[in-house]
């Protein structure tokens, strides 16, 4: 194989990859996140919403902190740690296929 088929095959590759990702939808809101892993019920989901509209100066992650239905460090671990993961454990699938 040559230099211009490998790099070929590596930027379909990387279309691809990027494809799979915005296909699992990995940057969804913190709220939906939390929710899905039944951390916060639909309803505090709402609630905090709702707040927020009124007060937008504050993120959904810290709104739930201060009404104490979840820790700052769970809030952290699904802002900055768990995007990473997901995309650490993705791409190795894509590697495997």
């Amino acid at each position: 194989m040559n230099l211009r088929e490998l790099t070929q095959e590596n930027h379909i590759k990387e279309q691809n990859q990027t494809k799979y990702f915005q296909h699992k939808n990995i940057d969804k809101p913190i709220g939906e996140v939390l929710q899905q892993a039944g951390l916060i019920t639909d309803i505090q989901l709402e609630e905090i919403l709702q707040y927020q509209t009124a007060n937008r100066h504050l993120k959904f992650g810290e709104i739930a902190v201060m009404w104490r239905m979840i820790k700052q460090e769970t809030v952290d671990f699904f802002v900055e740690i768990f995007p990473q993961l997901i995309t650490e454990n993705n791409k190795n699938q894509l590697v495997n296929i």
